[in-house]
């Protein structure tokens, strides 16, 4: 956990507290009347839950031993995740030209990752060290810019550049929908991604096995390219890196219904890539990812009760921290907080520096609790 999440975990109790006790000093003698309830949320609902929608199937004798590996493989990556803080590192050895240590340390951390799965994601934050993450700010362009210069047959030189040219196009493009996007923006972003894609090429020419620059190669594919481009890339990735998870989900991603793919392509492929699970176990949660995107589509329509059925029969095959949260802000929408806590809570399981997690699960306690005081409800609802 980075310093600065561990900090806010630790001031926000603090933080409601003075807030509840500034509201009372301000509110004098009036603060004796009896609070008033908050509006914001309908009190929780009594009824009992119809089983149909919120409880999921029970697993098989065969998929339980699946499903458990495959939550287990996240549980070891997220915490390897956890215990390497590359970033800051890297980026100050790299800012000091210090070329040969920061390649040699992802030159290891790749190493690592091609002998267990469990350190893709290790390799995946390493490789994109240059962009940063939060609170570390992406690096200078002219830092990378002379760390190719000064290393041309470098790999993770050219990648860097190549993710670099390729966030540049998004910030062109903007985070509206693709109808909207001007011309001016298209001829922008194309140009942009055509930078980007030629210096992944060069990554993967000089070191196919990046199995993040696939991934990255597949997105510039999504944005300015065709399926058969990322299709191609896929099957490039694939046989490179057979173990690698983020491959595979990154291609079942572009096959959604919303890219012109449909659920039925999507089950085609998990059903596909589910044989090689002996490899990676993490490959089973890759079934549950149609019906994860069809809980999606419900949400974005407010039908939350799909959205909780369809999230649910998503999670049978593993904990993706993301359908669990949705799973719970669907629940939370539909005033099931107790549920809702259980589905953050378990997220937080794995996702254990997540800031929003925490402020949802304190606010599923706040919502169940008749004697919250509405000054605090009204904090968390912020």
């Amino acid at each position: 956990m980075s310093s600065l999440r561990r900090f806010a975990l630790i001031l926000f109790p603090l933080f409601i507290t003075l807030a509840i006790d500034g509201a009372h000093a301000q509110d004098g003698e009036s603060a004796s009347a009896a609070p008033q309830p908050s509006t914001a949320f309908p009190a929780p609902s009594v009824t009992a839950p119809p089983a149909e929608l919120w409880l999921p199937r029970a697993l098989t004798p065969q998929e339980k031993p699946r499903h458990v590996a495959a939550d287990v493989l996240l549980m070891q990556a997220e915490r390897l995740r956890e215990g390497y803080p590359n970033t800051q590192f890297l980026q100050d050895e790299l800012r000091q030209h210090k070329y040969d240590l920061v390649e040699s340390q992802l030159d290891v951390i790749l190493a690592k990752s091609m002998a267990d799965p469990a350190y893709e994601f290790v390799e995946q934050d390493a490789a994109n060290f240059a962009e940063g993450e939060n609170p570390v700010q992406p690096l200078d362009k002219t830092v990378i810019d002379d760390w190719v210069a000064a290393i041309p047959d470098s790999p993770w030189a050219h990648y860097s550049e190549g993710l670099r040219w390729s966030d540049k196009a998004w910030d062109a493009r903007g985070n509206g929908w693709a109808q909207d996007i001007t011309e001016a923006q298209w001829k922008v972003v194309h140009a942009d991604e055509t930078q980007a894609r030629a210096e992944i090429r060069k990554s993967l020419t000089l070191n196919p096995k990046i199995a993040i620059a696939w991934v990255t190669l597949m997105n510039i594919d999504r944005t300015d390219g065709t399926m058969d481009d990322e299709t191609k890339d896929f099957v490039g990735g694939s046989k490179q890196r057979p173990a690698s998870f983020l491959i595979p989900d990154q291609f079942e991603e572009q096959l959604q219904p919303r890219w012109g793919g449909s659920m039925e392509i999507m089950d085609a492929l998990a059903q596909a890539e589910v044989k090689k699970v002996d490899l990676n176990p993490r490959f089973w949660s890759l079934l549950g990812s149609a019906a994860a995107d069809a809980g999606c589509a419900a949400c974005n329509h407010y039908d939350w009760a799909t959205s909780l059925k369809e999230y649910n029969s998503a999670l049978i095959y593993g904990d993706r921290p993301s359908w669990l949260e949705r799973a719970g802000d669907a629940a939370k929408y539909l005033h099931r907080y107790a549920l809702a806590h259980a589905y953050y809570e378990r997220a937080k399981h794995y996702k254990t520096d997540e800031f929003d997690l925490v402020i949802e699960t304190d606010l599923m306690d706040a919502l169940c609790n008749p004697a919250t005081d509405p000054r605090k409800l009204a904090i968390l609802e912020q």
